[in-house]
This record gives C-alpha cells, sequence and structure tokens, in this order.
C-alpha cells in the first residue's frame, strides 16, 4: 500500500475521531444543563408562597360607607402576652355583597409547627374607623388545622356610645392623636344597669406605676364588641416607654366585673394605634379595684 493512501486512512481516523469528540461534548453539556434547570427549578419550588384561602361574611350596611375596606390577616398568636404576628395580609376595597372571598399568600419557611395560626379579619370604614370584627379564633395551618375553605364570620361592632364628656381628656384636640379598637367580653345574662366600660391608655415603662395618658368612658356599653377611641397627646409619649390599652368594667358601685388579663400594646415599637382589639375576662367575684 502506498504511502499516499495510509496518510488518508489517518486523516480520515482522525476527522471521525474528532467528530465522535465533539458529539461527546455537545452531550455532556446538554446533561449539565439538565441538571443545572432541574436545580433550579426546585429551588423555586422551595421558594414558592403557599396560601390560606376562604370566605368572609357580616351584615351588609343598607348604605355601605364609601371607602369601606376588608383586611384579612394570618397572625401567629403563639405568644399569649404580646401582639400577635402578622404572617400575610389581603385588603381588599369595597368588598362588596357578602359572603366575599380571599386569599391570603404567606411563607411555609416563617411557620413554626409547634406555633398556633389565626385567620383574623375586620372592615374598616375610609377613616379607619372598625365597623366588624371577628369575634372567635379561625384556627389555621399547624396542628391540623385546615388552609382551604375557612368561612369567617364578622359581627358588627356594638352599639355602645361613648358619653358626651368623653374622651376624659375632652375630645381629640388640633393636633392631637387617638388609638382606637373594640372590646369584647362575655356578655351578662342580665344587663348591668349602671355599668361601665373604661379603657386607657397607659405608660407601662414602670409597671409598679403606670401613666395613664387617655381614658374613655363608656356607660352601659351594650352588646359587645364595643367602639372605642382613645384621644392622647402625642407630646406626651416618649417613644422608649411601652404602652398599652387597659379596659375593664365596673358595675354602679364601682365593683370590677371585667377586666383586660394581658397586655395589649400600642402606639410605640412599630405597636398599632387602630384596631387594637381588646379581650376582657370576667372576675371569680366582684372586687374592687385598686
Amino acid at each position: 500500500m502506498s504511502s499516499r493512501m495510509l496518510r488518508a486512512r489517518s486523516q480520515a481516523r482522525g476527522g471521525s475521531d474528532g467528530l465522535g469528540q465533539t458529539i461527546a461534548h455537545l452531550l455532556l453539556a446538554v446533561v449539565a444543563l439538565a441538571g443545572l434547570a432541574w436545580a433550579l427549578a426546585g429551588c423555586g419550588s422551595s421558594a414558592e408562597e403557599a396560601s390560606v384561602t376562604g370566605t368572609v361574611a357580616y351584615p351588609q350596611p343598607a348604605e355601605p360607607p364609601a371607602g369601606m375596606v376588608l383586611i384579612v390577616q394570618i397572625q401567629d398568636i403563639f405568644v399569649a402576652n404580646a401582639p400577635p404576628t402578622v404572617l400575610g395580609e389581603q385588603r381588599i376595597h369595597d368588598p362588596g355583597t357578602p359572603p366575599v372571598d380571599f386569599e391570603i399568600a404567606y411563607d411555609p419557611a416563617a411557620v413554626d409547627q409547634a406555633h398556633s395560626y389565626i385567620v383574623h379579619a375586620r372592615i374598616e370604614d375610609g377613616s379607619g374607623s372598625l365597623l366588624y370584627t371577628t369575634m372567635q379564633n379561625y384556627a389555621v395551618i399547624t396542628q391540623g388545622h385546615p388552609t382551604q375553605g375557612i368561612n369567617v364570620v364578622l359581627e358588627m361592632v356594638g352599639s355602645g356610645a361613648p358619653d358626651a364628656e368623653t374622651p376624659s381628656s375632652g375630645g381629640l384636640a388640633p393636633g392631637g392623636a387617638s388609638v382606637s379598637g373594640t372590646v369584647a367580653y362575655p356578655l351578662p345574662a342580665e344587663a348591668l344597669p349602671g355599668a361601665v366600660l373604661i379603657v386607657e391608655i397607659q405608660d407601662v415603662s414602670d409597671p409598679s406605676a403606670p401613666v395613664i395618658l387617655g381614658e374613655q368612658r363608656i356607660s352601659d356599653p351594650g352588646t359587645p364588641p364595643v367602639a372605642f377611641e382613645v384621644a392622647y397627646d402625642p407630646a406626651a409619649i416618649d417613644e422608649a416607654h411601652a404602652h398599652i390599652v387597659q379596659a375593664r368594667i365596673e358595675d354602679s358601685s364601682g365593683n370590677l366585673l371585667y377586666t383586660t388579663m394581658q397586655y395589649y400594646a400600642v402606639i410605640t415599637q412599630g405597636h398599632p394605634t387602630r384596631g387594637v382589639n381588646v379581650l376582657l375576662e370576667m372576675l371569680g367575684g366582684n372586687t374592687t379595684p385598686t
């Protein structure tokens, strides 16, 4: 065989080997890209949000006020003596005819399986005044509770009206501020004539000597929940201090019937001034307040 033919065969083998290597490299690149895409898809799915869905029902007013907004939240209520932590919120403006559908997104990574979570909802008018609120806990997410089909019922804020002279500070002066919300309590079988609901804003930086910054007295408060709005002077607020809402109900003789059993933090350190929902508990026996 001539040297020319040998060289030709060698070149042919070399060309086919090079082509094979090129194909092999391309296949490896395709496999690597597929693996990367799978990994990215896995990361994306772990970062996806979850949601709680359901409906909110409430007595529809004959003439809905302008600017009505339905606020639905997922709250972590594990710590009893602290404001709940909000995991997710949905605001629905002018919600219309009930029931109203809601879907609240939340981050599953923020959920602690040992904690308790609820759906809390309320409706405010255009100025932020509370019209409706939940009166019970709707447990969700953990401890076997659902995330879908949550049917929440709101109740209208009670008709108890403030006394003409309250808030005791003389009303909201120009440049003043206020804390507002509702007070709920177990309604007695028989009305309590002369009962008075007292709601205070207190500076509790020194727990042994709380300072009252504002007070509202509501005579014959009626069916709960009862709306309140306590005026205070912003100039009297120290941002480094802790402030709470404290409430109680006394009978006509000044005997204590109901009181708050936990702190409802307000105003400073990121705590709210609106939508503060206070729960009173009945005392075992009538006690004169100290």
